[in-house]
């Protein structure tokens, strides 16, 4: 039986990870990339950082399918960014890799999660509030490129078992379904 982790290990962002990003960067986030700088400072300089990828695994898939970082900031981690390459948006690939910071966020002490989304990305809003995402606030004229709102939204108690089982009932489902995804017999 093949298993999600083995199709799409969830692995520490490196440096060479970063011409791949870069070019995915300025398409999912139009007027607002961040530079390769932030990038490198993040993963190099930065411990109170984590920075995770998904990378592509046959020769006609992008070098870095997905990818995401998380700042901790005492018992809170904060989603700093989070993307997918557009041609492997919705297969599941963004629940995958938020189901893995969450957990490393859980095993370094956090006891909530925060973040920021566009007030205009409803298919984002609803990932997080599938995972218990609630929104909490917001952030006027937060994004520089169009003057947008972005939400503020809080995942609490992460810690608490309602939260753990429900972390349980999502990687059930989202190994069922990257597995169908990929045509993965049992």
């Amino acid at each position: 039986m093949t298993s999600p982790d083995a199709l799409f290990p969830v692995v520490a962002m490196q440096l060479s990870d970063l011409d791949a990003i870069m070019e995915i960067e300025p398409i999912l986030f139009t007027g607002d990339p961040w530079p390769r700088s932030m990038y490198e400072h993040e993963i190099v300089r930065n411990e109170l950082s984590f920075y995770r990828v998904i990378h592509g695994q046959a020769p006609a898939q992008p070098p870095v399918l997905a990818y995401a970082g998380v700042w901790m900031l005492y018992d809170t981690a904060h989603v700093s960014t989070i993307g997918t390459h557009p041609a492997w948006q919705r297969r599941g690939l963004s629940t995958w890799l938020l189901l893995h910071l969450i957990e490393e966020s859980l095993r370094r002490g956090a006891v909530e999660m925060t973040l920021e989304v566009r007030k205009s990305n409803l298919a984002a809003q609803a990932l997080y509030h599938h995972f218990g995402f609630e929104k909490v606030g917001r952030r006027r004229r937060y994004y520089r490129d169009t003057g947008e709102d972005a939400l503020l939204m809080t995942l609490t108690a992460l810690d608490a078992d309602a939260v753990r089982q429900a972390l349980t009932d999502i990687r059930q489902r989202s190994i069922a379904h990257l597995r169908r995804q990929m045509g993965v017999d049992d």
